[in-house]
């Protein structure tokens, strides 16, 4: 090989290596980037896990202790009691007022012209929030007697400080066997059940919307939210990151 041959490869191959050995730190740091992030978002992660469950407890008491109610204790249901229903059941666990409102407020519709309905209600907060709004009348249905009890004694002292003229009904049943009125109405869910009663509740709701013009699903961790996929019933409105709001299809 010539001189100038031999000087070119040997140049050639200092630059190859020194291009490798100066791209090397920049990997690493590239890697120990990535290792940091992924450290960060664990500790953002344990972190939330662990504050938010206080947060929201510290948001239902004060709700409690304005209103007189008890409705943030999580109530587990007893799954051994020989009631078949409370196997098809889903913890009670209440809806913070901030992401209700939000709910409510996503909504492109007239309160005043529609009825609202809580499909197992538990202890009835957000039956309580809704009459901040100027819904026709308010309905929460609950299986549970000992969470029925509970709702019942809440609206009473609720109303004892607030006021309204908006009747709160709560109506003990299975909401699958419940018949909705054939009226237009924002119908809520907090995933209360089990897929083998979300879809006997949704045939109900299918039924009843015979002369109804506007119906609304609000849907709170919608966990089941397949069983609203068919475009020709439900449209979906809103798909935000901790609830989903479908319009049926009238």
């Amino acid at each position: 090989m010539s001189p100038i041959l031999w000087s070119a490869a040997v140049s050639k191959s200092g630059a190859a290596n020194y291009r490798t050995m100066t791209s090397l730190p920049d990997i690493a740091d590239q890697f120990l980037s990535a290792r940091t992030t992924k450290f960060v978002r664990a500790v953002k992660r344990s972190v939330y896990s662990f504050l938010y469950p206080l947060y929201q407890k510290s948001v239902g008491w004060h709700f409690d202790r304005k209103w007189g109610t008890e409705t943030t204790q999580i109530v587990e249901h007893q799954k051994d009691n020989g009631d078949p229903l409370r196997l098809t059941a889903v913890q009670y666990e209440p809806t913070s007022p901030k992401l209700f409102h939000k709910m409510m407020h996503s909504l492109n519709c007239m309160p005043e012209e529609l009825s609202f309905f809580d499909v197992g209600c538990g202890k009835g907060r957000c039956l309580l929030m809704a009459t901040t709004y100027s819904f026709r009348r308010i309905v929460g249905i609950e299986f549970a007697p000992e969470l029925v009890a509970v709702a019942e004694n809440n609206v009473t002292r609720f109303q004892a400080r607030h006021p309204s003229e908006i009747k709160i009904e709560i109506v003990s049943m299975d909401a699958a066997q419940y018949n909705f009125p054939d009226e237009d109405a924002v119908i809520f869910f907090f995933n209360p059940f089990t897929e083998e009663i979300m879809v006997k509740v949704l045939d109900n709701i299918r039924r009843s919307s015979r002369t109804t013009k506007q119906r609304y699903i609000v849907y709170n961790n919608a966990v089941l939210a397949h069983l609203l996929g068919n475009p020709k019933e439900f449209s979906l409105v809103v798909d935000a990151r901790s609830f989903s709001i479908f319009k049926m299809i009238l």
